[in-house]
């Protein structure tokens, strides 16, 4: 009896070949098989991402942009540190293998076989620039760096801990660990500044203000940016008067000022069904 991903190694492949030849097995590609014999295979593998991982690169770390944004890069690579350096095709995915060193103290078990990086390795790992060739960035941008950071702090604040003082605590030994100190020195320098007690250059607008001491909302900017294109899209036509309206507003505009209070009503509607349907 198969498990539902098998890999074909020299001990297994003649077991293997019997399973395919008696259709109980086929083959996903970069020596994959699964008894999965109904599915599309794309399908399968972007359901399966991670079990299929972890039989194809047993005991690989799942980093780079893949553990920051903690799903696979848009054009399907998934970054992971093994024992050597390779690719696998599969159905919609690439498994991008860098040789590399774990890291028991700060690798963190997401399931048999599979390590994702802690936040500290991730971030370090993330400030080594990288171009894309063929495919998307191996690393997020440093805005995307720094606005983790300031949602650190931010969640600091509010809970009253120090998680951004342990992280950063911990992003020192993982940078010596990983022969990156001066990506650690980097990332020192941006939170000491979004602490106040360092001055560095910053490119997040969202970090900037924040160095700057006037800190916004971006999801609100956007809420109210989107709220004001739909009210834009609902504004009435101007109002078509009859010759007793136009009277009226030679006498007294009481006929004009009711049409203009019916065309408010509907804009502070549209706003509040909006807002519900947004809160």
């Amino acid at each position: 009896m198969f498990a539902e991903f098998v890999l074909s190694t020299t001990a297994t492949s003649k077991t293997i070949a019997r399973g395919v030849e008696a259709k109980q097995l086929r083959g996903l590609g970069g020596r994959l098989y699964t008894t999965n014999m109904r599915d599309d295979p794309e399908q399968l593998v972007k359901r399966k991402l991670w079990d299929i991982v972890a039989v194809s690169v047993p005991n690989s770390v799942i980093v780079d942009r893949i553990a920051f944004e903690r799903k696979p890069a848009a054009d399907g690579s998934v970054f992971l540190v093994g024992p050597t350096n390779r690719e696998i095709e599969l159905p919609g995915v690439t498994l991008k293998v860098r040789k590399g060193q774990p890291l028991p103290e700060d690798d963190q078990p997401m399931r048999s076989g599979l390590y994702i990086s802690s936040q500290a390795r991730m971030l370090v790992e993330n400030m080594v620039q990288s171009r894309a060739r063929n495919g998307v960035a191996r690393t997020v941008s440093r805005q995307e760096v720094e606005g983790f950071l300031l949602q650190r702090l931010r969640n600091d604040r509010e809970t009253g801990l120090d998680g951004l003082g342990v992280l950063r605590d911990r992003i020192k030994a993982v940078g010596k660990a990983l022969n990156l100190e001066s990506n650690a020195t980097e990332l020192d320098g941006m939170i000491g500044t979004l602490l106040g007690t360092k001055d560095v250059e910053l490119t997040s607008p969202l970090a900037i203000s924040h160095k700057l001491g006037t800190p916004y909302d971006s999801k609100r900017v956007n809420l109210f940016n989107t709220l004001h294109d739909v009210l834009r899209g609902r504004a009435p036509a101007a109002p078509r008067l009859t010759r007793e309206q136009d009277q009226g507003l030679l006498h007294g505009k009481r006929c004009a000022a009711g049409t203009l209070n019916s065309h408010l009503y509907q804009h502070a509607n549209a706003a509040r069904v909006f807002c519900k349907d947004h809160a």
